[in-house]
C-alpha cells in the first residue's frame, strides 16, 4: 500500500479541492483565506480579497428582502463569532460578483477556534444555487398570488396581511373573505416545516379553502371540512397544520373563532385591555371528524385584533423579552397604526435574531371608529 500523501493532510489543499466557496476571516472579519470555489463562483480573486474586510464592498450580502446583511446587527458571519455557533441551517442570500452582478449563494457559519477553545475567527461556506434560484422565485409568485394580502371592506373594519417566508417558499398560508354587511373572515395557517414541500401543501391548502369558501362564516364548519379532507389525503394520524378561523361581525358587534392549534388572536381593547382570544381545537389533519369549539368575543369601535403564526410570537418570546403584546403596547396599541412592517421590525430586534427562524404571517383587523 502506498504511503499518504502530505496534501491529503493539508487542509489549503484540501479545500481548493471542492467546488464549494470556502472563506475564513479573523475576528476583525478581515479575509485571510479564500478558495478556488468562492472565486469560480464570485469572480473575485484571492489576490483582490485577502486582507480586506468582508463587508468592504466586496460580497455585500443582501437577504432575499434586500436587506444588507453586512452590519454589525446583521452579519451571520460576526454572529457566529460573537455566539459561538454554528448557523442551524443554510441561508439563502445573494452576494455581489466582482462584475457588480447578484448572484444567489446559500450560505453557512461557523466560528473558528484554537487549539484552547477561544474563538479566533469564522469561516462561511456557500454554494451557486442559481438554476434553483430560479424555480424558487416562480413558486414564490405563484404562493404569493393564493395569499390573501389585501381586502377591500365596505364598513367599520378595515384590514392589513404582511406574509414574510423564512425563505423564498414558506409553508404559512393566508386566506381573508369579505362577508356581508361590512364584515370579514380571516383564515390563517402554519404548515407543518417550511421549504418546497410546505409551500406546495399551502397550495392543496388554497385550494380547499376556496371550496369551502361559502361557509367560511361558520368557522368551526369551515375547519372541520378542511380537517376532514386533510386526513382523507394523509391516512395517518398526523398533524398536517394548525390553524384558526376568526369572523368578524361589525353590525352585531362580535368575533368568532375556531381553532385548530393556533396561537390565539391578541384582542386590544379601545380602554387599554388587551387579552388573548383562547379556544382549544387539535392542528388539522390529527383526527377524522374533530369538532373545534367557537369562542364568541364582543368588539367595540377602537379595538384591534392581531392573529400571527407562531413563527413570530415564539421568536419574540424564546430569549425572555417579552412577548407580542408587549411589542404591540411599546408601538402605542390600539391607537396608534404603525403598520405591521413596523411590528415584524420589533419583534425581529426583541427575538435578538438576525432574521425570524420561521415564517412568518401577521393579520391586524381594526373596528374603526
Amino acid at each position: 500500500m502506498s504511503a499518504e500523501h502530505p496534501a491529503l493532510r493539508d487542509l489549503a489543499h484540501i479545500l481548493e479541492s471542492v467546488r464549494v466557496g470556502v472563506y475564513v476571516v479573523n475576528r476583525d472579519r478581515e479575509i485571510v483565506f479564500w478558495n478556488g470555489g468562492a472565486q469560480a463562483i464570485t469572480g473575485w480573486t484571492a489576490d483582490a480579497v485577502i486582507g480586506t474586510a468582508c463587508h468592504d464592498s466586496l460580497l455585500c450580502h443582501v437577504d432575499k428582502d434586500g436587506r444588507e446583511l453586512c452590519g454589525d446587527d446583521t452579519c451571520p458571519l460576526l454572529r457566529a463569532m460573537v455566539t459561538g455557533e454554528a448557523s442551524r441551517d443554510p441561508v439563502m442570500v445573494l452576494a455581489k460578483t466582482a462584475e457588480g452582478e447578484r448572484v444567489p449563494v446559500e450560505v453557512s457559519v461557523a466560528p473558528v477556534r484554537d487549539d484552547h477553545g477561544s474563538i479566533v475567527g469564522g469561516v462561511e461556506t456557500f454554494v451557486d444555487v442559481r438554476e434553483r434560484y430560479e424555480d424558487l422565485l416562480r413558486a414564490q409568485r405563484m404562493q404569493l398570488a393564493s395569499c390573501t394580502r389585501s381586502l377591500k371592506l365596505a364598513g367599520p373594519l378595515s384590514f392589513e396581511a404582511l406574509f414574510s417566508p423564512h425563505n423564498l417558499v414558506g409553508g404559512d398560508y393566508l386566506y381573508a373573505q369579505a362577508l356581508a354587511q361590512g364584515g370579514c373572515a380571516v383564515f390563517i395557517a402554519d404548515v407543518m416545516g417550511h421549504g418546497i414541500a410546505a409551500g406546495l401543501h399551502t397550495a392543496y391548502l388554497h385550494g380547499l379553502c376556496s371550496e369551502f369558501s361559502a361557509i367560511i362564516d361558520r368557522p368551526a364548519e369551515f375547519l372541520g371540512r378542511l380537517n376532514d379532507r386533510l386526513c382523507e389525503l394523509l391516512k395517518v394520524s398526523e398533524s398536517f397544520a394548525t390553524a384558526l378561523t376568526a369572523v368578524f361581525e361589525p353590525a352585531s358587534g362580535t368575533m368568532r373563532v375556531a381553532s385548530a392549534g393556533g396561537p390565539p388572536p391578541l384582542l386590544m381593547s379601545a380602554d387599554g385591555g388587551v387579552a388573548p382570544v383562547t379556544c382549544g381545537g387539535l392542528p388539522l389533519g390529527m383526527m377524522l371528524s374533530d369538532s373545534p369549539e367557537v369562542v364568541e368575543h364582543p368588539m367595540e369601535p377602537g379595538d384591534v385584533v392581531v392573529l400571527c403564526t407562531d413563527g413570530l410570537s415564539e421568536a419574540v418570546e424564546r430569549n425572555g423579552s417579552g412577548d407580542l403584546a408587549q411589542v404591540l403596547a411599546d408601538l402605542g396599541y390600539p391607537a396608534a397604526e404603525p403598520g405591521l412592517a413596523e411590528v415584524h421590525r420589533r419583534a425581529l430586534e426583541r427575538s435578538g435574531e438576525i432574521r425570524l427562524p420561521d415564517d412568518t404571517t401577521l393579520v391586524e383587523v381594526r373596528y374603526r371608529r
